[in-house]
């Protein structure tokens, strides 16, 4: 998509990139990585209400390469070159290029429905056939897996166990690059995505009690997984909620965050709404304004960040300015950088606290 910055071979790399997006739509574009021209070639188009879809399909690859382009001028893509694959994100006039954890999609396990006693069915279905992905060589940084539980409701609403399958891929994509373009270091990774049929009577009230029960389903499913926490998908607006994390020992839990946003083609607040409550699954706290943890909090320096003047907030953020705030992915952090202006200090630093977090919720957990 023009020439840029070729991307770095370090995995997990970030660049930043001159991408012209005004080519998206041409039949046939070059994709430059790593100092290598990939001719794509235009499969699909698809114009919706705030955003056009183009599909292309590079030169000798199996997977396409998709990329939004919304009318506000930000674009989204996944790049699939030379056997890598490649996450692209907007900031400001320029593009974030990194690259992508995930070569083939995690495993998808359906569990019928979680209400009903797992032991027996979650043994055999986690790992079903055995297989395990492949891990690049080399230093990686910390990284925290999690589950993915996705209510058929929502399933359903996105159009079947692969689109939705390919969703949460790509939040998980646009998490990591937040971590990222915040100066963090860290990585989260999904360990299993599994489905589950909302309980019958399931109170919108009851729904995160329900969620974090110890002896529940998903808390079951995460113990069999050895996975830190659970990310959980429901179509209907069920109260967003994520207990906040904080470092052993202060509170060694393993937590669970839930994200609620109705699921519509045209918008991504489900996405959005899914990277503020896993800012919190990290440890990360709102606004020094809208904070709910009080003056004992042990982690005081856990506050996001705002601008009412440019009219930017970010991913932890509450809008306390009256006015329109356009989101940006991005948690407050002392290497944190947005428009040319650190978005942290010593008393707004979230990612100080994910480092920490992340150090008890990395690797496995029972």
């Amino acid at each position: 998509m023009g020439k840029g910055t070729p991307v770095s071979e370090r995995i997990l790399s970030m660049e930043r990139v001159k991408l012209d997006s005004e080519i998206l739509g041409f039949s046939v574009v070059i994709l430059s990585a790593e100092g290598h021209d990939f001719p794509a070639q235009l499969v699909a188009s698809e114009r919706r209400d705030t955003s056009e879809v183009f599909t292309y399909r590079v030169e000798g690859e199996d997977i396409f390469s998709v990329f939004t382009k919304f009318y506000d001028g930000d674009v989204l893509g996944h790049i699939q070159a030379g056997r890598k694959c490649y996450f692209v994100s907007t900031e400001v006039d320029e593009h974030l290029v990194t690259s992508s954890l995930y070569v083939e999609a995690p495993e998808v396990v359906y569990y019928p429905n979680l209400v009903t006693p797992m032991q027996d069915l979650v043994a055999t279905a986690v790992k079903p056939n055995g297989k395990r992905r492949a891990v690049r060589s080399g230093s990686l940084p910390p990284t925290v897996w999690i589950n993915i539980a996705i209510s058929t409701e929502y399933r359903d609403a996105v159009g079947g166990a692969d689109k939705v399958t390919k969703r949460v891929i790509h939040l998980m994509d646009r998490q990591n690059t937040a971590y990222r373009s915040s100066g963090f270091n860290g990585r989260m990774a999904i360990r299993e995505i599994f489905f589950f049929e909302r309980p019958a009577g399931l109170a919108q009230a009851d729904i995160f009690d329900w969620a974090v029960d110890a002896e529940g389903p998903i808390n079951k499913a995460r113990a069999l997984s050895k996975a830190a926490g659970t990310l959980v998908l429901f179509q209907n607006s069920y109260s967003p909620l994520a207990l906040i994390t904080s470092p052993a020992p202060l509170i060694p839990r393993i937590e669970v965050a839930i994200a609620g946003k109705i699921f519509a083609s045209w918008d991504d607040g489900d996405i959005v709404e899914a990277l503020h409550e896993l800012g919190h699954l990290s440890g990360g706290d709102h606004n020094p304004e809208s904070s709910s943890s009080g003056p004992n909090d042990p982690q005081l320096s856990a506050r996001d960040w705002y601008s009412c003047e440019e009219a930017i907030y970010g991913a932890l953020s509450y809008n306390i300015c009256n006015i329109w705030l356009k989101k940006i992915e991005m948690y407050s952090g002392l290497r944190a950088v947005y428009g040319g202006k650190v978005r942290g200090k010593a008393t707004q630093n979230n990612v100080g606290t994910f480092e920490l977090v992340f150090q008890f919720m990395k690797g496995e957990h029972d």
